[in-house]
């Protein structure tokens, strides 16, 4: 996952994970982008789709991932209805909001 003029992202923050009823992996976690010259970095939200889960032969090079949101953030879930993903995550720049 890239953001353009950011070299550098950081992973493994708060996460959650989902599997949907279609076979899918959902999951979503905390990255920290970093700029190129290392001066400023910030909370960001992604998420990631993997078909073929439940398969014996569930390969994770299929998966796909995105950064969804920049606007620093916090404690992303993640839930499936069928083919509906919905994520949802705190606002860390006003906390009151999810």
């Amino acid at each position: 996952m890239t953001k353009a003029g950011y070299a550098v992202v950081f992973g493994g923050g708060d996460a959650d994970v989902d599997l949907g009823s279609t076979g899918m992996l959902h999951a979503t976690t905390l990255v920290i982008p970093v700029n190129k010259p290392f001066r400023a970095a910030q909370i960001s939200v992604a998420a990631i789709t993997c078909q073929g889960a439940t398969s014996s032969s569930f390969d994770n090079s299929g998966c796909t991932a995105q950064i969804i949101d920049f606007a620093g953030n916090d404690r992303p879930w993640i839930t499936s209805d069928g083919a509906h993903v919905y994520i949802s995550y705190h606002d860390s720049k006003n906390s009151s909001l999810i």
